[in-house]
């Protein structure tokens, strides 16, 4: 197989790995606020396991007129879980939103300023996946006390999508979803460390 094949084998296992991790999950799915949680254990792996996501409405004037009849909703889904043993974010859409060369994901907690995240986007253009650790982690600790999140996706080819969804339960959804991939936590800066560099900002 070559690279490339390697590649695209890779990111349509990123696309599906949070839905297979539901085959292993045998409990019912609760709710926890604005979040559904599905817990159980993976049978794979040894130990319990879970996945969490939370659903809103979402936003896109040019695949609205191009793909879609005016009829039908456009969609976006948050879903919290652990890829490959390692915790990841995933953003999916019903509609195109972009592609790595021509779209950026930018979003922003509650009145929290707007970062402009590094993400991966699948070979669907409908699904983004925040996966590096750093990111990931810096996600996540803002999700944690956040009440909304708004999410924009900018992209030359699909146009610009946005979509905000309501997070109430996130600190149960948080921990229910990396039970089996526990979150590397970015370090309290103390006192004596020297201060962070600049980080990019967009407004929203």
């Amino acid at each position: 197989m070559t690279v490339l094949g390697g590649v695209v084998v890779r990111m349509f296992a990123v696309l599906g790995a949070l839905s297979v991790l539901s085959g292993c999950v045998t409990a019912a799915a609760p709710e926890a606020g604005d979040w559904k949680i599905e817990r159980g254990y993976d049978r794979i792996l040894g130990k319990p396991a879970g996945v969490a996501q939370v659903n809103a409405r979402s936003r896109n004037e040019r695949q609205q007129q191009l793909r879609y009849p005016q009829v039908q909703l456009q969609t976006g889904s948050l879903q919290l879980g652990c890829f490959d043993n390692v915790p990841v974010v995933r953003i999916a859409f019903n509609h195109r939103v972009g592609s790595n060369r021509t779209s950026t994901l930018s979003y922003r907690f509650d009145s929290n300023p707007g970062h402009d995240a590094q993400v991966r986007f699948l070979q669907t253009f409908s699904t983004v996946v925040i996966e590096d650790p750093k990111e990931v982690a810096l996600f996540l600790e803002q999700l944690r006390a956040a009440g909304t999140l708004y999410v924009r996706v900018m992209s030359h080819v699909a146009g610009t999508t946005t979509v905000e969804f309501p997070l109430k339960g996130a600190p149960l959804a948080i921990d229910a979803a990396y039970q089996a991939c526990p979150v590397d936590w970015l370090k309290p800066r103390t006192a004596d460390a020297p201060a962070p560099g600049p980080r990019r900002s967009v407004s929203t």
